[in-house]
Formats: structure tokens, C-alpha cells, sequence
């Protein structure tokens, strides 16, 4: 990070290279719209580039972890003001144009989790996704979001109640 404080091309685009495909994963997973996730991360990566994101050191909070959550804010602002809907997701998958969503999910199985993930609330499904998928500890994820530990620990566990309720129920939408 001081490389690139410092305007080191190379350590600029050693880093984006080592980060951008798990960042826009991540962040595809919370806004559900592939040209939303990816404006989002080159975004993010201009900030830190230009000086606007500023990392600090002395924190000794992990690069990963520090850049997250400005992808997350950046997310929430998003999906604030562009109220994507899973038929929005479902036209996206059907037409076959969606090769990253292809890639993450490749069973019958999966595509259903997946899915019954999608209609959770915002915030239980970004909760499941970081703890999940992101193997991120839940005190990191309650620092990110914003929450109390305590918070973060009821939303996975209303999330969990809800998953496990639409799939055993079979209430999980199936998109052709």
C-alpha cells in the first residue's frame, strides 16, 4: 500500500490483479447485476488509486478487509437507488449472458441456495454472503456492516431460519 501511495503503476496493478475477480464475485453476490458489480469495484480501485480512499496503516486492519467496506458502502448505494428485482437476475441467467453467475453456481442444488440467498433480505443475504462465501470472521463482518456482533449474530440466524424454511417448503421461485 505505501507502493502505491507512492504511485507505483506496478504495485497498483499487482494488487488489482490479486484482488479484482474475489472483489466483484463479492460484490455481484450483494447487488445481483454484473455492469452494477463491476462499475463498483473499478470504482472502488480508482478511490484507492487517486487518494480518495485513503488506507491507513496504523490501523492494522487488513487490506481486504478495509477495501470491503468500501465496496460495501458503495454497494448499499447502489441497490438504494436501483431497486434490482430477482426477475431483473432471472432475464439475466436465462438469456445465458450470465457466465460469471454460470461459473459460481454449477449444480441444480446450488442454483436453488443460491436463489432462496437472493430473496433474503439486503442485509441477510450480505451477512450470509460475507460469512459464507467470504469465510470472513463475524467480527469483522458486524465492523463492516455497521452492526453490533450481536446484531450481525441475529441476522445470520434469521437468515438461517429462512433458508432452511424455503427449502425445505420448496418455496424457493424456480427461474426456468
Amino acid at each position: 500500500m505505501d507502493f502505491i501511495r507512492g504511485g507505483n503503476v506496478r504495485a497498483f496493478e499487482t494488487l488489482v490483479e490479486r484482488h479484482h475477480k474475489r472483489f466483484y464475485n463479492q460484490v455481484y453476490r450483494w447487488v445481483m447485476n454484473k455492469s452494477d458489480a463491476e462499475e463498483i469495484v473499478q470504482d472502488a480501485f480508482l478511490k484507492l488509486w487517486s487518494g480518495k480512499a485513503r488506507w491507513k496503516s496504523d490501523k492494522k486492519a487488513r487490506f481486504t478487509t478495509w477495501f470491503y467496506r468500501i465496496l460495501y458502502n458503495q454497494a448499499i448505494d447502489v441497490m438504494r437507488t436501483r431497486k434490482h428485482t430477482t426477475a431483473e437476475l432471472s432475464a439475466e441467467t436465462a438469456d445465458g449472458t450470465d457466465s460469471a453467475e454460470k461459473q459460481l453456481i454449477e449444480s441444480q442444488e446450488q442454483k436453488v441456495l443460491h436463489r432462496a440467498i437472493m430473496e433474503l433480505p439486503e442485509n441477510q443475504r450480505i451477512a450470509v454472503n460475507l460469512f459464507y462465501f467470504d469465510d470472513l470472521s463475524q467480527k469483522q463482518i458486524a465492523s463492516l456492516m455497521g452492526v453490533s456482533l450481536k446484531a450481525l449474530e441475529s441476522l445470520l440466524s434469521r437468515a438461517k431460519v429462512q433458508l432452511r424454511q424455503r427449502l425445505s417448503d420448496g418455496q424457493v421461485v424456480r427461474y426456468g
